[in-house]
Order: C-alpha cells, then structure tokens, then sequence
C-alpha cells in the first residue's frame, strides 16, 4: 500500500505562524517608516512657512501678523484686519488666518496646509491638517512661537519643545500645546 503524502496540521500551522510573524514585522517597520517621513515632510513644511512669514515681513515692513485666533474679517490687503495672530494657522479654521494673507501675498501656495501630513491629534477637525501654530512670545516683541506636530518626535525634538518654550515664556502652557500635537518648536524673528 502506497502512504499517502502531504502536510500535517501541525506543519501547516507552524508555516501560518511564520508568515503571521513576517507579516507583522513588515507592517511595524512600514508604518515606522512612513511616521518618519511624514515627520520630514512637516519639518519642510515648516521651513517654508518661516521663509514665506520672514519674507512677508520684510515686504510689508509689517511685524506683527492678525487673524487667526478673534479674528471676525476677511482679508484686506497683506494682513488680517483683526485677531490676536495667534492660534491655528491653517485656513479655514478661523476667518482670516495666516495661511490666507501668505497665500493672497504670493508667499505660499494655495492649499499650503493640504500639503502637510495629517496632524493625528487633530484629525475629526478639518481632516487633521491643523499642523502648525503660531503665537507670541511675550507682547510687544518681533519673536513668535513657531510650533508643529510630529508622529514621531525625537528627543531632541522634545527637548528643544521644552526649551523654546521656556524661552517664550510658556512653559505652563505646554500640555495644552501637546494635546493638539505639537511635538516640536523654534523661535521666528520678524
């Protein structure tokens, strides 16, 4: 009589285990990877928003940006015509905001914040693309907080959080920066 061949349950179940493990490590190390360059694409983003709100500055002579957070304008020319300057600086969050004067002012291009990666704090609020704030540092000065998110910060990203913010003048405000996923920070001079 001929055996008859083929695999045992035991064999197939070690085979399902092994591809189950594979497959895991794949999708850990693939979203690790996208975290960090999503990371690089925000930290870009940034770089332009500083370049675009320094040369803002320096063609309007203007140093100290409106809208965002109170404002109740539209847009008028190259700056908001009221609000505190401070807040979310994606347009649409509020009527007149930063993104919407650098836009108007050839400094961004339209959408500038739809091309950021999603901020995944913020994601059930304009469909997480709230990425980057902005607010003072102490009244009356041309130093701005310039704050964004991170999937993935790194411990120099945590500590110059903690520093710039010290700096500023708003180290008790931190939990609540990091609560709407703001990882990382600088100082902007206008």
């Amino acid at each position: 009589m001929q055996k008859a061949r083929g695999y045992t349950v035991v064999e197939l179940l070690v085979v399902i285990v092994v591809i189950a493990i594979l497959a895991s490590i794949t999708i850990v190390s693939y979203n690790h990877v996208t975290a960090r360059a999503n990371d690089s694409l925000t930290r870009q983003g940034v770089n332009k928003f500083e370049k675009a709100m320094k040369l803002w500055s320096l063609k309007t002579n203007d140093r100290r940006p409106l809208g965002n957070s109170g404002s109740t304008l539209p847009l008028s020319g190259s700056n908001c015509r009221d609000g505190g300057g401070q807040g979310w600086v994606h347009s649409g969050v509020y009527t007149c905001t930063t993104e919407d004067f650098l836009v108007a002012g050839g400094f961004l291009p339209e959408n500038f914040m739809y091309s950021l990666p999603v901020n995944k704090s913020q994601s059930a609020n304009l469909g997480g693309k709230r990425s980057i704030m902005l607010y003072t540092c102490s009244s009356g000065s041309n130093r701005y907080l310039l704050m964004w998110s991170l999937q993935q910060p790194t411990a120099d990203d945590t500590a110059q959080f903690d520093a710039v913010l010290a700096e500023c003048g708003r180290t008790g405000s931190a939990s609540t920066f990091q609560g709407y996923g703001m990882r990382s920070a600088k100082v902007l001079y206008l």
